[in-house]
Formats: C-alpha cells, structure tokens, sequence
C-alpha cells in the first residue's frame, strides 16, 4: 500500500493533487520548532517509502487544528485515496505496521478509528457529557478515516457549529455521533441517541498513547528536549488576584510552585496592595469574570517599567505550575519573535472569521516581543470585564503572531484528560483548587523535586 504524507502547517494554500492509498496529516502549529518537527517526521516516513505532500497543497477555511476544516480540501485534493490519518508532530508512525493495521478494514466502507478513550466523569472541557456515553480518540495517537466517511463528512461540515472549540476530538466526535453539533438538551441529563446515519469510534489497539513497540502502528512522544540555557530570570510570573483570595489561594502558590522563585521574577496583581500578601494593586477594580482590564494593566506594566525578562507567564491565582518544566519547554522558542503559548481554545475558530485563543487558567505565555506589540499598538479592553484570552487572541491573529497549542497546558484538574494523556507527559500546568486537593496536584503530577533541574540553576 502506499503512502502519501501531508504537512498541515496551519497555513493558506492551493491547488491541491494527490495520489496513494493513504494520506497521513500532521496538524501542527505554525511556529518553528513546530514545524522543524513535522519536517522531522517527513525526512523518516520518507526513508520507509512513504510519498510526501508539501503542506502548500493544502487550502482550509477556519483553523485546522478544529479538525473540521480539514475535511473538505482533503477530499477534493486527494480523491483518490482510501485512508485518511490525522496526527500531530508528536506522533510516531510505523509505516509498515500502519499499512497492516489498514488491511483488516474494507476502505470502502465508512470507518471512523482512532484509540478510544470515555469520561469517566462530567468535565468541563466536555461541556460535562454524560460519563462513558461518548467514545473519543487521541489525536497524538492517530485518527483514522475511510474516504467515503470523510467525504460524506465534508460535505456535512456545515453543520459542525460549537460556539467554542475546547478540546476538538471530543467535538469532533459529537459532530460524527450525531451529524451536527447537539445543544445542551441534547445530552444533558441523559444523550440523546445516535443520528441513525452518525459515524461511531471503532477501537484500534495498534494506536498506541506509548512510545512504539513492535506492535504500534503509531506512537506517542510528548517531549522537548532543546539545546541551549535558559535561567529562572529569563521569566516573570505576573499572578492575578483579588482581595477576596488573598488568604486562601495565595499561600497555595507560595507552598507550591512559587516556593524559591526569586522574588524579582514575580508579583502577585490585586485590587488592592496588601503588604502582609506581596500584592500590587493595578488600580482596577476586581469584576466577577473576565478580568480583561487586569490583564490589560499587567501587560502595560510590564512594557512601562522596561522589564528585562525575555518571557512573561500571567496566571491565575489558583493555577498550578511546574517552573522547571516551563523553562525545558521555553528553551525551544525564540524570545525574539512574538509568541503567545498555552492550552488553545477557539471561539468559532473552525469558521472564517473566528479566533483561536489561549485559556487564562492554564496560563498564558507571552514573549517579550509580544507584549511590546500588544501594548504598541494599543491594543484596548471592550470593558474591564471582557475575557482577556479572548483578547490576546484577537490581538495574536491581527498582530501575526505565533500561537501554539503546547499539550503541557491545561484548563482544568488533572481529573478532566483521559489519564493517557496525563501519563504519557510531564506536564506543566493544571488549573482549579477544587475538587482535587491543589497540595496534591501539585505534588503528584507537577513537582520536579527528583528533576533537580533548578538546584542547577536552570542553566539547561
């Protein structure tokens, strides 16, 4: 069988041709060590016999990594394909065992397959599903599509309409279930059943959430491992509080991950200065939700007072985070181009006209050009209580700005991820005081204390 490989780079193109029997797609970001990898994969799946297909032959309308805009370009680009994979440029693929796990499939038939995995209980991120009612597939690990499911889907895109984009193979998954994006009603409190033409999950073990084995067609690897040094000064942790959570929330991040930061690479950002709790006071009144004109004044700040750190880190205060970690992952970017990093979200991003954007409570990670730019070119808050990861995503795509989607970022506890997922990363950051002791989150999944990384000091 042979193979076509296609780099999806997030970025315009035309013209479209393609032959093979499958046609695998990397999503990744459009950012250079991204890209640096996905070209990697290319190189080696070429040594195997693949065929490989520049990512300019491909044309989407919205954000590729929604998954939907991919469909339509696929199929009217690649016809003649049989199989569609999609992967991102953390996936290893054994182009061999792929070509064998395919056969025992009749590609004329629609398959929708991928590694399943179910909540085990309602979480945010999944719009708090009923538990076990929906099986969804690991993009890392592959998703696989007969041409006629994906054909059939293309041409049924349209109705794909989450307002947000939160996590895109469950969404995905739901569009498939029931050809259409279902409303709260829908699902809650028990789903509705099947579309009796919807498209279900089928199981391939050969989709490994490992690194390969003999017998993964394709495998996991979720590290960064740069040259180079980076040191704790190079970052300022800028904390967003209120008055109301000093006591409670502030001694968590001093007892956690802020425990030895020097204390001129962070401050803590409230309504009011409190000096038994180290916080500023930015002169914004507090609002319920939103928090644009905190964010806002932060980012100003930082531009005003000729901060001499390459990187700036704005996070809640009942975000958990692992710094060392963060420093590993910061050395593989480039401080001098403008950089907006984190745990991506979208607001219709899969439509022209949405915007892709990175959630607040797993931190958002700017560069210190970024800042410079936002603030430059001023860049304004709607109302104080605007969503202000709304805003640094509006502000990312109008500015050209690199955003990337690093899965070491989460929204949410780390209860709310297939545990896949959880162990097959180091991660660094999680999000939320409750229901899950912050102390232990903290300990179990984001201490480095045995990585001994900072005792060297961070000179990686």
């Amino acid at each position: 069988m042979k193979v076509a490989v296609l780099l999806v780079f997030w970025c315009l193109c035309s013209d479209c041709q393609g032959s093979g029997d499958v046609v695998i797609t990397i999503v990744t970001p459009d950012s250079p060590w991204h890209t640096q990898q996905a070209v990697r994969k290319q190189e080696q799946w070429s040594k195997h016999g693949a065929t490989v297909i520049l990512s300019t032959q491909l044309s989407t309308e919205g954000a590729p990594w929604t998954l939907t805009p991919l469909l339509a370009p696929l199929a009217e680009g690649y016809g003649s394909a049989l199989w569609f994979v999609l992967v991102t440029e953390w996936t290893l693929v054994n182009v061999d065992q792929l070509d064998t796990a395919l056969s025992t499939y009749d590609p004329h038939k629609e398959w929708y397959i991928g590694h399943s995995v179910e909540d085990s209980e309602p979480v945010i991120v999944h719009h708090f599903n009923t538990p076990h009612s929906l099986a969804f597939p690991l993009l890392h690990s592959g998703i696989i599509l007969s041409a006629p499911a994906l054909k059939r889907m293309a041409t049924l895109s349209g109705s794909f309409n989450p307002s947000f984009n939160i996590d895109p193979v469950f969404e995905f998954s739901l569009f498939l279930k029931y050809l259409h994006t279902p409303v709260y009603k829908e699902l809650h409190p028990s789903p509705s059943p099947p579309h009796p033409d919807g498209l279900l999950l089928t199981h391939l073990p050969a989709l490994c959430t490992t690194p390969l084995t003999p017998h993964c067609a394709t495998g996991v690897s979720l590290q960064q491992n740069c040259s180079g040094r980076l040191n704790v000064e190079s970052v300022f942790f800028a904390v967003k509080t209120c008055g109301k959570f000093h006591k409670t929330r502030l001694p968590v991040v001093w007892d956690t991950w802020a425990a030895g930061l020097p204390e001129s690479c962070i401050g803590y950002y409230s309504d009011f200065a409190d000096e038994r709790f180290k916080t500023t006071s930015l002169g914004i009144p507090n609002t319920e939700k939103g928090h644009c004109g905190k964010m806002a004044a932060i980012l100003q700040l930082f531009e005003r007072e000729q901060m001499t750190h390459d990187w700036l880190v704005v996070a809640d205060d009942d975000t958990l985070l692992s710094v060392d970690r963060l420093l590993e992952v910061l050395r593989c970017y480039d401080s001098s181009r403008p950089v907006l990093m984190g745990d991506l979200y979208g607001y219709t991003a899969h439509r022209v006209g949405g915007s892709s954007f990175v959630s607040g409570g797993g931190s958002m990670v700017l560069s210190s050009v970024a800042v410079r730019s936002f603030v430059s070119t001023g860049q304004r808050c709607p109302t104080r209580d605007y969503a202000d990861d709304m805003l640094l995503g509006m502000a990312a795509k109008s500015l050209g700005w690199d955003v990337v989607q690093s899965p070491f970022f989460h929204q949410d506890q780390p209860r709310s991820y297939p545990q896949a997922v959880i162990e097959a990363q180091k991660a660094v950051s999680f999000h939320r005081h409750s229901p899950m002791d912050p102390a232990t989150v903290y300990s179990q999944y984001l201490s480095t204390e045995h990585e001994t990384l900072r005792d060297k000091k961070t000179e990686l």
